[in-house]
């Protein structure tokens, strides 16, 4: 008799031990870590290039956006952008991503470090790239158009959006295929620190 009281007393303090823990642990509240704290490159589907080698210089045909219907495109070479980082992003009227993305690409644009570049592989003439991106106020990029994908496939872009990173000394370090979350300030500060600094291997 004894020995079955202790064994219920024992219960019962196990119970109120349980209860105890669990209503401890409900109102107890979680720790606030922001989802991105541990963002990563990797988690952008980042790709590095490698072997890093120097690209050799080439032509972009940029468009004012805000120029006459009919200007004509400005040949620029690429090595005049050397000593700064650059993004060479190859997107297109007709592709969906692309579209939905380019708000926020152009965003990003306003205030990074960077020289972004948004390459247009639509065949349709310059002007018409032009009048599309008028419609959707792009601002903050340098708009070149690559009507033959003379471009895209020598950086051998084959889905849209791709975005390359060139560093400071014109070398391809990366790329990343598909959209990128520019609106996300986790997302476009890591691009830009590692970017800017050099830092991305």
């Amino acid at each position: 008799m004894f020995k079955n009281k202790n064994f219920w007393v024992g219960i019962v303090i196990a119970l109120a031990v349980m209860v105890l823990y669990k209503v401890t642990q409900f109102n107890k509240k979680p720790a606030e870590i922001s989802p991105q704290e541990n963002l990563t490159l990797w988690d952008l589907n980042y790709v590095p290039t490698k072997p890093i080698i120097p690209l050799e210089d080439f032509d972009l045909l940029l468009i004012k956006v805000q120029g006459d219907d009919n200007e004509q495109p400005v040949t620029t070479k690429f090595s005049s952008f050397k000593g700064q980082p650059v993004i060479l992003h190859f997107w297109a009227t007709w592709c969906g991503p692309c579209v939905a993305e380019l708000p926020s690409y152009n965003q990003f644009g306003k205030t990074s470090n960077i020289v972004n570049i948004a390459v247009c592989v639509d065949k349709t003439p310059p002007s018409q790239v032009r009048l599309f991106c008028k419609s959707k106020g792009i601002d903050n990029l340098k708009v070149a158009v690559d009507q033959n994908s003379i471009l895209a496939n020598r950086f051998g872009a084959k889905a849209l959006p791709t975005s390359i990173f060139i560093n400071a000394q014109g070398q391809e370090i990366g790329r990343i295929t598909g959209m990128v979350t520019w609106e996300n300030k986790a997302a476009a500060n890591l691009i830009e620190k590692h970017l800017v600094g050099g830092a991305i291997r």
